[in-house]
């Protein structure tokens, strides 16, 4: 199923481990989450979590590969911040 803007919702089960019930736009509504909180988690369920950190690792590639200008300690941080959160994407599991 399409959305008005022509994107389709990711239809994956993610999994932060066995434990948990997989992450769906019901889970997210039900749970105890603030509304910023539960804004990232529907855009993420949305796009997928692997296509999250595809965008995320050519973004944080530009940076890093394409810029001709040195990179201070606060630029250097952020883009680290830019690895992290696409390897944790990449861990999240799904089915």
């Amino acid at each position: 199923m399409r959305t008005s803007d022509g994107q389709s919702p990711c239809d994956c089960k993610c999994k932060a481990s066995e434990n948990q019930s997989p992450i769906s736009e019901e889970t997210i509504d039900s749970g105890d989450w603030t509304q910023p909180q539960i804004e990232l988690l529907k855009l993420i369920y949305f796009h997928g979590p692997q296509e999250m950190a595809k965008s995320i690792r050519v973004i944080h590639d530009l940076a890093l590969y394409q810029s001709e200008e040195p990179l201070d300690r606060l630029e250097k941080d952020s883009l680290y911040d830019l690895k992290s959160l696409a390897e944790a994407l990449e861990r999240v599991e799904s089915s």
